[in-house]
């Protein structure tokens, strides 16, 4: 972003793609952002969107709570999976959020959070 370069939002579409390239489930219902209400953000997400876009359900829901909280910095990647983890915990059967953050700087990270059947053990099959 601080370059000379046109800004093309490369490392979060890169991002995502690392996130999802081995997800074979339902389209994605909701996403958990950075943005923090400026511009580039939201560009950046776009594109990253865009060309993934058949990975998720249409209409997406983003979750982009800094403008409830304000900007976090660095805490804002566990703070984000925690509020994912939570919601998957809440809603009734499976699910999968993707939860993405961005720095001022070079740095992009994506993770898939998946909520999965929970196995029987042997001990509570037998009760």
């Amino acid at each position: 972003m601080n370059s000379d370069e046109p800004y093309r939002g490369d490392g979060l579409d890169q991002a995502f793609k690392l996130a999802l390239h081995d997800y074979t489930g339902n389209a994605i219902r909701t996403i958990y952002s950075s943005m923090n209400g400026e511009q580039q953000w939201a560009k950046e997400y776009g594109v990253a969107y865009l060309r993934n876009k058949e990975k998720f359900h249409d209409p997406v829901k983003i979750e982009h709570p800094a403008d409830c909280y304000g900007d976090l910095g660095s805490a804002t990647a566990p703070v984000l999976m925690g509020l994912a983890a939570e919601s998957l915990l809440k809603q009734p059967g499976l699910g999968t959020h993707l939860v993405y953050s961005s720095s001022d700087g070079a740095a992009r990270a994506a993770v898939r959070m998946e909520k999965l059947p929970r196995p029987v053990s042997a001990a509570m099959a037998n009760t």
